[in-house]
């Protein structure tokens, strides 16, 4: 059909559909080159957006061209006809930086997606899931904890794998409380069997800094 195509506004939708299709399937690559074919048909705002968007959203380091990639997303930040949307910026740049390995760089952006999410729940659950996931990977329970209960206030019951993050929200909640008391309780037991003299000293220093 986009061989076909002999109206531009046609071959300009297929296309992007075709780049939906392959991303849906998994073949990253292809709808890379077909998003990347769409942002030069010169095309209407919406299209321009989402093709960029989207392409980072399909990145693979080694086969993309992430510097590109990075300076459209940048440039599109800077145009203020963009600043509602800057919350799926800073999500396309974290995913390009995750991509590349970069995942302190991503959990930057990432956060950034986060907070300026205000009016866009869908994104704002989102870019708190992914930061959770992250956090979760890397055994940092209590961050993890905090970025899914923030997603959870966004959650609607039809997102994908609701059942699954509302399991997993509770059981890490319920972790976390426990990691809590024990370290809580580490803490006071070194404090006793401290000397008195060094227990004081460490209690007026907390009692300075509050």
């Amino acid at each position: 059909a986009v061989e076909d195509a002999t109206k531009k506004n046609d071959r300009l939708r297929w296309t992007f559909i075709l780049a939906q299709l392959h991303q849906e399937t998994g073949d990253p690559q292809k709808a890379s080159d077909y998003y990347r074919q769409v942002i030069k048909m010169n095309p209407p705002y919406e299209f321009s957006f989402n093709a960029r968007i989207n392409r980072a959203g399909v990145f693979i380091s080694g086969s993309d061209n992430a510097r590109e990639i990075r300076d459209e997303l940048r440039k599109m930040m800077k145009d203020q006809k963009n600043a509602e949307f800057r919350d799926q910026i800073y999500y396309a740049l974290g995913n390009v930086d995750f991509r590349e390995g970069n995942v302190d760089e991503a959990l930057i952006q990432y956060k950034k997606s986060s907070a300026f999410s205000v009016n866009n729940t869908q994104q704002k659950t989102t870019s708190c899931l992914t930061i959770a996931n992250i956090y979760y990977e890397r055994q940092d329970y209590t961050q993890a904890d905090q970025y899914y209960d923030t997603a959870m206030v966004y959650l609607t019951q039809d997102y994908p794998g609701y059942e699954e993050i509302l399991a997993k929200t509770g059981s890490l909640s319920v972790l976390v409380e426990n990691l809590q008391i024990v370290q809580l309780e580490d803490s006071l037991q070194m404090l006793a069997r401290m000397p008195e003299a060094e227990r004081i000293a460490v209690i007026d220093s907390i009692i300075s800094r509050i």
